[in-house]
């Protein structure tokens, strides 16, 4: 018997209906995740920041499941030390994350060995350039073998990539 790899169901129509055009500036870079530790929110906020970029912004939209998860989100506010250029917000709508979608140009993940990472599908659906970690689906399943978007592992390598990807 032949084995298949059935991947996990990912509803593309609303994204792929994004136009692909976006505004130049601000630079936008969304990360779509719920606010648990294993998505890795603060390695991306300052890998971001080690960039150095001007004239960009960075938008965290995840969701929260109860006072943890928004915990989290707090902290991560507070991390962002009240800088414009960053903005946490907590259990989008549907809509509003197409809007947000819609107009970022980089999607960042950073979560290990994520099983698939379906928020880079949509990503890439979407028309944004995705950086995820350099493990699991994204990099067996999504961007590798498609040699798309970029791969990193650490603050470093994340820097560098945001970096070269604005």
């Amino acid at each position: 018997v032949e084995p298949a790899v059935v991947f996990p169901p990912c509803s593309l129509e609303q994204l792929l209906a994004i136009p692909i055009e976006r505004k130049k500036a601000p630079l936008t870079f969304l990360c779509v995740g719920q606010y648990r530790p294993e998505k890795q929110q603060r390695l991306l906020l300052d890998a971001w920041r080690d960039a150095g970029l001007s004239d960009a912004r960075l938008v965290f939209a995840g969701g929260a499941r109860g006072e943890e998860d928004l915990q989290r989100a707090e902290e991560l506010r507070a991390a962002a030390m009240d800088d414009p250029a960053i903005e946490v917000l907590v259990n989008v709508s549907h809509v509003e994350l197409l809007r947000l979608l819609a107009s970022a140009h980089v999607g960042l993940h950073a979560m290990r060995m994520e099983h698939f990472g379906i928020c880079v599908v949509e990503y890439m659906a979407a028309g944004c350039v995705a950086i995820a970690h350099d493990s699991g689906g994204p990099r067996e399943d999504i961007l590798a073998p498609r040699g798309v978007g970029y791969l990193a592992s650490d603050r470093a390598s994340y820097s560098a990539a945001i970096a070269e990807a604005a």
